[in-house]
């Protein structure tokens, strides 16, 4: 492992826009983060999930570090912007789906300063492929045109936020059936993935590639692993998990091939929790909860796998969220973020350097008009109610002002102060 400090961290008091050393010690890597849709960390058997096998999950989180604590949010327009931002959502108005309950339309890069737009500041090529779902400029999307890959036809507004090369679907789910039969939709995305990698292996700029899988979000259809199974059945979801497993293994073993893999921080995350469905995590049934506040609507997996530089086996308990994955590429990459807004992400080197001194004192999710503030034990609403989450995800227990002990009352009145900044 690189025994490296960081040079040129981020501080958001004092840096500007630029470009600055990259961790000390270690070539600017290639990015490919890599973030599934609906995906709890408890559909994955390496976190304890005994529901599902994920063997190449379990591969990229034994050849690196693997994070407790990953909070999204509970929609899929919300956690993307956070990604892209660094910013907590009531910052850039993405409280919910694109246009739903006075979320934007799409995502303004003349407001935003994007992830894509700082890393390609410094010399990174940017691309994303499958799921946007902040918008899409002047391009329209009603119709089958929206979802058909043949007929694609490149967003301004993609554009506009960084990526120099794209090729998406702007809806909130991947259409798998009629009236296109011929291809199974996420196959079709997943080439264009894999032939941009084979692109790479002979450019020498670093690329960013933020491959948004539409897979495990519904329509619940077959896949070409049970291609008898019925249309829009969860009986499906089985064989979604196993099919999004077999894609990252594909990835991994393209970036092996293309000999890729030593100089690529590869990133697996998630958009939020798993939908209704039930899991067996470490010998008891955990029902997913995608679209509420409680922690398995938003808690997802994170794994980052950085040959030379992050030591095999890895494991966090620190608090992660998507707004750190910006300030994390950007410390990579040699690239200043700007100084005119708040960030609220914290930059996960550090810990994937086996170093200490990073701090996140909570995590912020939020959805409309509810939300919550997280420490590693505590959860409080915007109402005021305090949570011990020290079972969770099977039981997040309500402390009552009147049943406080020393220790909850601190964390009340910790909380509470923290949720002024927000509400």
């Amino acid at each position: 492992m690189a025994a490296a400090m960081i040079a040129g961290c981020r501080s958001t008091d004092s840096q500007s826009a630029g470009e600055v050393a990259p961790v000390a010690g270690a070539p600017r890597p290639n990015i490919l983060v890599i973030q599934a849709d609906d995906v709890g960390f408890e559909l994955l058997s390496t976190y304890g999930g005994q529901t599902h096998k994920t063997p190449n999950l379990d591969r990229l989180a034994a050849a690196g570090m693997k994070f407790k604590y990953c909070f999204a949010n509970p929609a899929c327009s919300p956690s993307r912007a956070q990604l892209l931002t660094g910013r907590y959502n009531f910052r850039s108005g993405f409280i919910d789906i694109t246009g739903r309950n006075g979320a934007p339309e799409l995502l303004d890069p003349a407001k935003e300063v994007t992830l894509a737009n700082l890393l390609k500041g410094v010399g990174y090529d940017t691309a994303i492929c499958c799921k946007w779902h902040l918008g899409w400029g002047n391009t329209p999307t009603t119709g089958p045109s929206e979802f058909d890959p043949a007929k694609y036809r490149p967003s301004s507004n993609i554009k506009a936020c960084g990526f120099k090369d794209q090729y998406c679907f702007s809806g909130p789910h991947i259409t798998y059936g009629p009236p296109y039969t011929t291809q199974y939709h996420p196959d079709v995305y997943h080439r264009w993935a894999l032939n941009y990698l084979e692109s790479r292996k002979e450019n020498a700029a670093p690329f960013f590639l933020w491959y948004a899988l539409g897979l495990v979000h519904f329509d619940y259809d077959p896949t070409p692993l049970n291609p008898f199974g019925k249309k829009n059945d969860k009986a499906n979801f089985p064989y979604m998990v196993q099919y999004m497993d077999m894609l990252v293994g594909q990835i991994m073993r393209k970036l092996d091939e293309l000999g890729l893999a030593d100089n690529t921080m590869l990133v697996f995350t998630a958009d939020g929790g798993t939908d209704k469905h039930k899991t067996m995590l470490n010998g008891r049934e955990l029902e997913g909860g995608k679209g509420t506040l409680l922690d398995c609507g938003s808690w997802s997996p994170l794994l980052v796998r950085w040959p030379g530089t992050v030591r095999p086996g890895g494991y966090c308990e620190e608090l992660a969220d998507l707004t750190d994955l910006l300030p994390t590429c950007c410390d990579v990459a040699g690239a200043r973020i700007p100084t005119d807004r708040a960030i609220d992400g914290v930059s996960l080197v550090k810990p994937l350097l086996g170093e200490p001194g990073r701090r996140k004192d909570y995590v912020h999710v939020q959805l409309v008009k509810k939300r919550f503030l997280r420490d590693t034990r505590w959860k409080i609403r915007e109402d005021g109610r305090l949570y011990d989450c020290k079972e969770t995800p099977f039981e997040e227990k309500l402390i009552k002002p009147e049943e406080d002990t020393p220790e909850s009352r601190e964390a009340r009145e910790r909380l509470t102060q923290a949720m002024r900044k927000f509400v």
